[in-house]
């Protein structure tokens, strides 16, 4: 939902590491945590776990960009609204779309 990617990127904000750099906000892994806790259950299984942070490339302090991880959660949820959006037309329910459903 839209307003809870508001709420996730002023959570990240505010949660953001220092040292401080106007251009490059960063969070370290503490951070992170604090921002999944505050976040709805659901959100915090499906995005907030070790393994996404863990994807993105870290900085001397252990810290990963905030922006850059905003911009991950933002395509994630894009993709996975899609799929749902797909899955109604999907009336056989094996996961594709026929030519008919298609239509």
């Amino acid at each position: 939902e839209p307003a809870e990617l508001d709420e996730c990127w002023r959570l990240l904000r505010a949660h953001a590491s220092p040292p401080a750099s106007p251009l490059d906000e960063r969070i370290d892994y503490a951070g992170f945590c604090r921002v999944a806790d505050a976040m709805p259950a659901r959100l915090g299984r499906h995005f907030f776990g070790a393994e996404h942070f863990l994807r993105f490339p870290n900085d001397p302090w252990g810290r990963v960009s905030i922006v850059h991880y905003f911009c991950w959660l933002r395509s994630k949820t894009a993709i996975l609204r899609t799929r749902i959006e797909f899955s109604i037309y999907d009336h056989s329910t094996d996961g594709t779309l026929g030519e008919r459903e298609r239509e």
